[in-house]
């Protein structure tokens, strides 16, 4: 099954299983972001992402030079994923045509954090999760 199909599928469900009062705070939430977010301040398509540094889940750093040094790298991070997303995520990076069309070549693990380096954020209480290459 298409991924376009899964994620309609899932959204459907929501849609007719999902109490009024989640669907509310969901849709919500959905359109303030939509309304509100500056998509003119995001890295644009094409620009070069700025040099970051972050604790590694092994408690050293990863250094965005050193993975460059050894080709091109996809960072995805998320927050308070739920599983049936990240499965789905999960299985269309792992298709082989997905990967092709990425320039992908190499192992993709979806890793669970519970920080990324800034110790002291009390804005990232909850598990961060993200995609390593």
């Amino acid at each position: 099954m298409a991924l376009a199909t899964q994620l309609a599928n899932v959204q459907d469900k929501f849609d007719r299983e999902a109490p009024d009062q989640v669907k509310r705070a969901i849709n919500n939430s959905r359109s303030e972001v939509s309304t509100t977010f500056n998509r003119s301040a995001a890295i644009q398509e094409g620009a070069t992402l700025p040099a970051f540094h972050l604790s590694n889940p092994s408690g050293g750093k990863t250094d965005s030079a050193d993975l460059l040094a050894k080709g091109p790298i996809l960072i995805t991070f998320y927050r308070g994923v739920e599983k049936i997303v990240r499965d789905l995520y999960n299985r269309a990076i792992e298709d082989a045509a997905v990967k092709q069309g990425l320039g992908l070549d190499g192992e993709i693990n979806f890793q669970d954090h519970t920080e990324l380096g800034d110790v002291g954020n009390a804005e990232l209480p909850q598990r961060m999760q993200g995609l390593r290459l």
